[in-house]
């Protein structure tokens, strides 16, 4: 769970507001569990990998559930045909899908899932809902689109990591599969639960099918393009993005666990009721096995981080130990250097149980971003230790070539007056 006290307000909120969206829209005598709903979403270990971010985890978390509010927004329109709720809906859209791209799937994935509890009499009214869902959208996204080019000339993260065009047509379609892979068989930081998803989800469009009811098909229709959600980031960039932007694959998880536990629940028939029992017991087990995976991945990071500080407090000594350092002078850290787990830990992903020495090492000018993560540091040491520019990373690394790795003698040189540089690890990039 995140730790910022202002995120975690907002993330109880968003859980909250997606609650009474599905209670509000469910049309039918299902029973929803939305405990079950919020744990499998909130445990998942890639929120994790949001919340990582203190700052921007506010932000995130705000966004989400102004996601929540469009949803309820755009249906009080749909139901009840209100202006007011189409209003409030679209305003909230715009500023969600602004705030995070992959708010963008996270509304289309909880379209879906409000139109799958909406009662649809006939293919009619499942055609008319269908076409308020894309209108209401399209109009969100472009408006979002047109005032991000008015007031923004930067790229998102996600654009940059666009491959289509940029390399060959196979390597993205081998990306693409090689994400449904890693999701489907539970790899890395995933689980099971999307293939037990995908199971069920294959039978109930089985079972729905035999009922030859074209609103039946329509739903399995729609159900089908639900689950495959998760992986439009996927199919758009060509490229499997971040994990930290997946966040849609937990909601998926989530709210078909609920979906389909509630409509067994709903025909009150013994042998339904047991099976309905035995998917909710699945997803709570579901739901301890995240709960392990993200809480060993803050304690990898708590270890990442008392290491680094440890490293950090070292290095400090040994400079003012040379009787040559004044504090605020340039400091250059040249090399690798990664924090020593414990084998309780897990293994390092993306940010997380990566030492900020050596974050973004391998971003050319090499080592000046790393320095940068590693100078914040001296925030909370209490040491004052000078940044060095990217001219400066230059000149320490060619300085570093012929010096021992630290802690040996001579792994730290004065340059010249009121600049150092430690090599604090091997340098095999290119001068």
């Amino acid at each position: 769970m995140c730790r910022n006290g202002y995120c975690l307000f907002f993330i109880l909120l968003f859980l909250l507001l997606f609650s009474y969206f599905f209670s509000y829209v469910n049309e039918s005598d299902r029973h929803l569990n939305y405990y079950l709903f919020c744990a499998l979403f909130i445990t998942h270990p890639l929120l994790m990998l949001q919340w990582y971010f203190y700052l921007q985890a506010f932000e995130i978390a705000v966004s989400i559930a102004l996601v929540a509010v469009s949803l309820t927004g755009i249906f009080t329109w749909i139901k009840e045909n209100r202006l007011s709720g189409l209003i409030v809906g679209e305003i909230a859209m715009i500023w969600a899908m602004g705030s995070y791209q992959s708010n963008v799937i996270l509304y289309i994935a909880g379209a879906l899932g409000g139109f799958l509890l909406l009662r649809q009499k006939n293919i009619k009214d499942s055609l008319l809902t269908s076409m308020k869902l894309i209108l209401t959208f399209t109009t969100g996204f472009l408006v979002n689109t047109a005032i991000g080019k008015l007031f923004s000339s930067d790229s998102s993260y996600l654009d940059t990591g666009i491959l289509w065009g940029k390399v060959p047509i196979k390597e993205c379609i081998h990306n693409i599969l090689k994400h449904i892979q890693e999701v489907l068989l539970g790899k890395t930081i995933m689980n099971l639960g999307f293939a037990l998803i995908v199971l069920i989800t294959l039978l109930y469009v089985i079972y729905n099918l035999t009922r030859h009811s074209s609103v039946a098909a329509y739903r399995s229709l729609v159900l089908v393009i639900l689950i495959a959600t998760p992986f439009f980031l996927t199919l758009y960039m060509g490229n499997i993005p971040v994990y930290r932007s997946q966040y849609v694959l937990p909601f998926i998880i989530g709210f078909c666990f609920m979906y389909f536990s509630g409509s067994l629940f709903k025909k009150h028939i013994r042998s339904n009721l047991w099976i309905a029992s035995g998917f909710i017991i699945i997803g709570c087990m579901f739901v301890l096995q995240q709960l392990q995976t993200t809480l060993k991945l803050w304690y990898t990071e708590d270890i990442r981080y008392q290491q680094d500080m440890a490293m950090y407090q070292q290095l400090s000594s040994s400079l003012v130990q040379t009787n040559q350092y004044t504090a605020g002078d340039t400091v250059a850290f040249v090399g690798t250097w990664e924090a020593p787990l414990n084998p309780s830990c897990s293994a390092p992903i993306e940010f997380v149980g990566i030492s900020h020495f050596s974050l973004a090492k391998d971003l050319p000018p090499y080592y000046y971003h790393s320095n940068t993560y590693a100078h914040e540091l001296r925030l909370t040491n209490g040491i004052e230790l000078g940044m060095p520019s990217s001219e400066q990373m230059e000149i320490a690394r060619r300085e570093a070539t012929d010096m021992p790795v630290y802690p040996s003698s001579g792994s730290i040189r004065k340059i010249e007056d009121g600049f150092f540089v430690i090599k604090i690890g091997e340098d095999p990039y290119p001068l």
